[in-house]
C-alpha cells in the first residue's frame, strides 16, 4: 500500500499520450508544479520512449503507475521502461490501494464487450464530468469521485457498476457482495435492452 507524504496527497491522472512528447512534458510540468505524489497513466502510451519522460518525476519520489491501452502494442518495451523509472505497469486493469482506498485503473479496451453504444459510454463520462464541474472545486476527495462514478455506472450498466464497486468498495465477505447484487435486482432497470 502506498503511504502519503502529507496529510493531503495529490494524484495526477493522464491518459492517451500517444507518443506526444511535447504535451506529455507539459502535463509532467503541471504534476511537478502541483507536487503530486502519484501519477496514474490510464493507457495509450503507444511506444516506450514516452514513458522515459516520466523519469523527471520518479527521480523525485513520485510513484508512476500505468495500465496498457488499446494502442499499446509494445507491451514488453513499455514494461522495461516502467522498470527503468521504478514504476508499476499493469496489463488491462490495475488495482491499487492508496491510504486504505481502492482504485481501479482501466483504459476501456473491453468496453465493446458491454451492451453499450459509444454514445452511451460518452454520456456516462459526460455525466461524471458534469457532476464534478458542478461541484466548483479544483480538487475533490477520491471517495467523492468514486461515489459519482458508481452512481453514473449504476444508472446505465449494472454489470459495470458491480465490477467497479467490487474494486472500489471494501466488501468484507461474499454476503455483502451478494446483498449489493440483490439490491440491484430489486431496482427497475434505467435503460432498455437492445434487441438482437
Amino acid at each position: 500500500m502506498l503511504k502519503p507524504k502529507t496529510s493531503r496527497m495529490k494524484i495526477g491522472i493522464i491518459s492517451d499520450t500517444h507518443d506526444d512528447i511535447l504535451n506529455t512534458n507539459k502535463a509532467i510540468d503541471i504534476f511537478s508544479q502541483n507536487n503530486v505524489s502519484i501519477v496514474i497513466h490510464a493507457g495509450d502510451f503507444v511506444a516506450p520512449p514516452v514513458v522515459t519522460e516520466f523519469k523527471r518525476l520518479s527521480k523525485n519520489g513520485v510513484k508512476i503507475i500505468g495500465v496498457l491501452g488499446n494502442n499499446d502494442g509494445e507491451a514488453r518495451g513499455l514494461k522495461e521502461e516502467f522498470d527503468g523509472i521504478n514504476g508499476e505497469l499493469f496489463k488491462d486493469i490495475g488495482k491499487i490501494k492508496i491510504d486504505d482506498l481502492k482504485f481501479g485503473i482501466y483504459h476501456g479496451t473491453d468496453v465493446k464487450k458491454r451492451p453499450l453504444s459509444a454514445e452511451e459510454v460518452d454520456g456516462v463520462f459526460g455525466s461524471i464530468l458534469t457532476e464534478i464541474r458542478q461541484l466548483g472545486e479544483r480538487e475533490i476527495a477520491s471517495r467523492q469521485l468514486g461515489e459519482i462514478v458508481m452512481r453514473n455506472l449504476k444508472r446505465v450498466d449494472q454489470v459495470a457498476y458491480v465490477r467497479f464497486a467490487s474494486v472500489y468498495r471494501d466488501f468484507q465477505d461474499i454476503k455483502e457482495f451478494a446483498d449489493e447484487i440483490s439490491s440491484l435486482s430489486k431496482e427497475k432497470p434505467k435503460r432498455t435492452k437492445k434487441k438482437k
